[in-house]
């Protein structure tokens, strides 16, 4: 695996125009592995939309941000046995659906949801074009199931059997979710008996992510109107790995968290930018979005983010290009 980078992304608005709007260079050395989003609640007095409709329209936006390009495809948001309106199941059915579109999609198996009979069936049915690999997806869990080693293994060989493949041609996603409460000491031993294990059950392609941004800005910044710095602990994981496992992938959240949850409106959410750096996430916290000047107060967390030491400036990227002229109000955040 070439990419440097894997990013696990909800496939919604935001991360569609930071795609959409990479740099070439940049888009060569990423592969996203977008987490299919749950249908939405319908609006009062509007229709809700089918499971199919739905699906189609996320990858619409998918082939459009990402043309003829791999991606990673899981569908971790949903029950393991999440079926269409016409009953298909809908990894399967959005793996097809994005192939049709020009996508070079690798499915992602969760090893958390291989009892579900349903599922199992279904991820045994994919069948992928050539070039096109499957990725185990393991959680936290998988971390202690290791530990009883006839076991895991065990379990792994029944998923590689389902999907007819070899360990050789998977890959396998080690992913650490939510790191904001973890200590990097207690968990990087634990991580590399993991890594050496599939390692030597025939694994070469490896991905470790995992995200440090709790769910909640309090937890990050304490005080409104204010501004804080958050160890990127999933980087200084990948980094301390590196020199016994030098090719291993990095991946994380972005500035989401893991745990953040969907559709929740919330009127009383602090305004907030989240800037990511090198091994810290720098971030701005304004106040509530029911108190004036409402959205209009990113303008002013923009300009904290560009007059800090940490910002890089406006020709390193588009997020910052956007940033400088957010922070000159040419434009509002929301």
């Amino acid at each position: 695996m070439k990419q440097l980078y894997v990013p696990i992304l909800r496939a919604r608005k935001g991360e569609f125009d930071a795609l959409f709007n990479l740099s070439k260079r940049a888009s060569r050395r990423i592969l996203p592995l977008f987490d299919l989003p749950r249908v939405k609640k319908p609006a009062a007095g509007k229709n809700a939309k089918s499971v199919e409709e739905h699906l189609q329209a996320v990858a619409a936006q998918i082939s459009k941000v990402w043309p003829d390009k791999p991606i990673f495809l899981d569908a971790f948001a949903w029950a393991a046995d999440a079926h269409t309106d016409e009953g298909e199941h809908i990894l399967p059915y959005t793996q097809a659906l994005l192939e049709s579109l020009g996508v070079q999609v690798n499915p992602v198996v969760g090893y958390d949801r291989w009892d579900a009979a349903a599922y199992r069936l279904a991820a045994g049915q994919i069948l992928l074009p050539e070039g096109r690999h499957f990725c185990i997806r393991l959680d936290s869990d998988a971390l202690d199931d290791i530990i009883d080693i006839d076991y895991f293994e065990e379990r792994i060989a029944d998923i590689l059997s389902e999907l007819g493949v070899q360990a050789k041609h998977c890959t396998v996603l080690f992913d650490l979710a939510d790191l904001s409460h973890t200590a990097v000491i207690d968990l990087l031993p634990r991580l590399s008996h993991g890594l050496s294990e599939v390692s030597r059950l025939g694994f070469v392609h490896r991905i470790v992510a995992g995200s440090s941004i709790p769910d909640s800005i309090v937890l990050a910044v304490k005080q409104p109107k204010s501004v804080g710095l958050i160890p990127r602990r999933e980087m200084l994981i990948w980094q301390s790995l590196s020199f016994d496992f030098p090719d291993v992938v990095f991946g994380d959240y972005g500035v989401r968290s893991p745990r953040s949850m969907e559709d929740v409106i919330a009127p009383d959410a602090n305004g907030k930018i989240r800037y990511t750096t090198d091994k810290q996430f720098f971030i701005a916290r304004g106040h509530s979005m029911r108190e004036p000047p409402k959205g209009a107060q990113h303008c002013v967390l923009a300009k904290k983010i560009v007059d800090s030491q940490y910002f890089v400036g406006a020709s390193f990227s588009w997020g910052d290009a956007r940033m400088v002229a957010c922070a000159a109000g040419e434009f509002q955040a929301v």
